[in-house]
């Protein structure tokens, strides 16, 4: 499995950018680029399992199924995807989602001098 790193430098404080990644109208803006319905079900409690929704080409539903590895406020958090979610289903296993099984998705919060 390949390992991807992106960076982005934003002008606000750890605390804001925390802040609106789990809350829920923060998210849907967040991740709005990828997708316009963008939305997740669950709470960012370690442990908690997780919905990421958002809207096919054809409008239908679909996502991914995860769970929260880690959420150290302000520093981290660590969602490792388990599955997908489609037409109100979460498929666990299969040839669409065997390959990716188990990949994180990690965020590191760092303040580069307020």
């Amino acid at each position: 499995m390949k390992t991807l790193k992106f960076e982005i430098e934003i002008n606000a404080s750890i605390d804001k950018v925390y802040q609106t990644l789990i809350d829920k109208e923060g998210y849907a803006q967040w991740t709005k680029a990828f997708n316009a319905k963008s939305r997740f079900e669950g709470n960012w409690s370690k442990g908690s399992e997780m919905l990421f929704i958002g809207c096919n080409e054809d409008g239908s539903e679909a996502g991914m199924v995860s769970i929260i590895e880690d959420n150290i406020p302000n520093s981290f958090i660590s969602i490792m995807h388990l599955g997908l979610y489609k037409d109100g289903k979460k498929i666990m296993s299969g040839k669409d989602v065997d390959h990716w099984i188990g990949s994180l998705e990690n965020y590191r919060f760092i303040d580069l001098n307020g």
